[in-house]
C-alpha cells in the first residue's frame, strides 16, 4: 500500500489509469479498491462542487457582464441621442437667428425708406421755402427799389400831387 498516502492527495488522471492493486488469491483485495473507489469519488464530489462553483460564478460573471454592457448601450443611446438634441437645438438656434436677422433687416430696411421718404419730404419743403423766399426777397427789393425811385425822383413827386412835407407831417402826427 505504498500508493495509501497518495490516495489521500489529488488523484490526477495519470494516476487512475496506471493504479495498480494487488492480487490476492481471489482477485483484487476488495479493500483497497474500495479505499481507491471512495477517494476517487470523494475527489470526484469534489470537483463537481468545484466546477459548480465555478460555472455559478462564471454565470454571475455573464450577468454583470451583461448589465454592464446594458448599461453601456444605454449610455452610447444617451450619448448618441444627446448629439442628435444638440444639433436639432444648434439647427433651431440657427434658423431663429436667421429669422430674427432677416426681422432685424426687414425692420431696419423700413426704417431707411421711411428715413428717405421723410427727407425727400423735408428736402422738398426745404426748397419750396427758399423758393417762396426768394420770392419775397425778390418783391420786397422790386418794392423797395420802386420806392427808392420814387423817393429820388423828387420831381415826379410833385406831379403824382405828393407833397413829402405833409406826409411826413402826416405821418408824425398820427403816432
Amino acid at each position: 500500500m505504498q500508493d495509501k498516502e497518495s490516495l489521500s492527495t489529488q488523484l490526477t488522471p495519470i494516476q487512475i489509469r496506471t493504479k495498480e492493486f494487488n492480487k490476492s488469491l481471489w482477485g483484487y483485495t476488495p479493500k483497497e479498491v474500495a479505499e481507491f473507489l471512495e477517494s476517487l469519488a470523494a475527489q470526484w464530489e469534489a470537483k463537481n462542487a468545484e466546477e459548480r462553483k465555478l460555472l455559478n460564478k462564471i454565470k454571475l460573471l455573464e450577468d454583470d457582464l451583461k448589465e454592464w454592457k446594458d448599461r453601456e448601450d444605454k449610455l452610447i443611446q444617451l450619448r448618441e441621442g444627446a448629439k442628435l438634441k444638440a444639433q436639432e437645438i444648434e439647427a433651431q438656434a440657427t434658423r431663429d437667428a436667421s429669422l430674427f436677422l432677416k426681422s432685424v433687416q426687414d425692420r431696419a430696411e423700413q426704417i431707411r425708406r421711411k428715413t428717405e421718404e421723410w427727407l425727400e419730404r423735408v428736402i422738398a419743403e426745404v426748397d419750396k421755402t427758399e423758393t417762396r423766399k426768394r420770392q419775397l426777397v425778390e418783391a420786397l427789393k422790386n418794392t423797395l427799389d420802386e420806392h427808392y425811385a420814387i423817393l429820388s425822383d423828387e420831381q415826379a413827386l410833385p406831379q403824382l400831387g405828393l407833397d413829402l412835407t405833409s406826409l411826413s407831417n402826416n405821418a408824425k402826427g398820427t403816432n
